[in-house]
């Protein structure tokens, strides 16, 4: 299920967006109390600085109805939201385990170096062209590591 891309490799997006629905679907029936939505976005607020995302790139990555993360509360935020943020953390969590502690930078800067899994984007850059189901397509691409 995968394509070739420009420079002649395949290329798992198709397959990614594929398997991102599924993860979009947990979303809806998703139950997040208020302590876990709290910790999630004190998780996310963390983990996104360390990356290096730009205001305009959060709001992509969580989707324009989320905004700023400073200027939400836990009670803002819904079911998709949470799951978004969760997907996020995922994602950090999932690169601290690939990566070993002596490398811990590069657990930080792979979200925004090309890969070719991604047509030669970075996974910043494609989550943020394809929003929160972007996001969770990274975290499906990296599961497939555990």
């Amino acid at each position: 299920m995968t394509e070739e891309n420009e420079a002649g490799g395949k290329s798992h997006m198709p397959e990614l967006l594929e398997r991102a629905k599924g993860y979009l679907d947990e979303c809806r029936t998703s139950v997040f109390t208020e302590a876990e939505r709290a910790t999630l976005l004190c998780a996310a607020s963390k983990l996104l600085s360390l990356w290096g995302v730009t205001r305009s790139q959060e709001c992509q990555l969580l989707g324009a109805y989320i905004g700023e993360l400073d200027s939400l509360r836990p009670e803002m935020l819904g079911p998709q939201e949470c799951t978004t943020l969760a997907h996020l953390v995922a994602i950090h969590d999932h690169l601290r385990s690939i990566f070993p502690p002596s490398e811990e930078m590069l657990a930080y800067r792979w979200i925004s170096m090309p890969n070719a899994a991604f047509d030669g984007e970075s996974a910043l850059e494609f989550m943020c062209r394809e929003g929160p189901a972007g996001v969770a397509s990274v975290r499906s691409y990296l599961d497939s590591f555990q």
